[in-house]
């Protein structure tokens, strides 16, 4: 298997190249022929909750969907995997101990402005205040409530990804 890296190189568009031989595709132009098969890389995705069952649950389904994921319990521990990994995306919880959300998008905006971050939180009703809102207005690209719906969650990581609009929670 190859890396193809070329001018310009952004690892976002990074794919893998594999030789394989054209009669493996049904296909024969003569020996010593090959075509060539490109696989894109799983967008990785770094998911950041204090609580280990819903980390390892979205990580869960995240994989079933084809993307390749990382975890951290909280905002310290994201910000060493994001040193150490480049996530393409961050998923994070808002309340954790140590470093919570709110800071960890912060500190994201200074250090990696580039990676889109996807907030998430539970809806306490007592709080007058929006913690999804101010998240959003400190640099998350969107924010879901938990409990998480697969498809809301799958969807705002793919409008993350592409730029596309989502509209705010309800």
């Amino acid at each position: 298997m190859n890396l193809r890296i070329g001018r310009g190189f952004r690892p976002d568009l990074i794919q893998i190249i594999d030789a394989a031989p054209i009669s493996a595709y049904g296909l024969s132009m003569g020996q010593g022929n090959a075509a060539m098969r490109v696989h894109s890389v799983p967008k990785r995705i770094l998911v950041v909750d204090d609580e280990a069952h819903v980390r390892d649950q979205i990580r869960a389904l995240l994989e079933s969907h084809g993307y390749a994921t990382a975890a951290a319990a909280d905002g310290r521990g994201a910000l060493r995997e994001v040193e150490r990994l480049r996530p393409d995306l961050v998923l994070t919880d808002l309340f954790m101990p140590d470093l919570d959300g709110i800071e960890l998008i912060t500190a994201l905006r200074e250090r990696a402005p580039e990676i889109p971050i996807v907030a998430m939180a539970n809806r306490f009703k007592p709080f007058t205040v929006d913690y999804i809102d101010i998240a959003m207005k400190l640099g998350a690209y969107t924010g879901l409530y938990k409990p998480l719906d697969s498809g809301d969650l799958l969807e705002a990581l793919e409008c993350a990804f592409t730029g596309r609009a989502l509209p705010v929670p309800a």
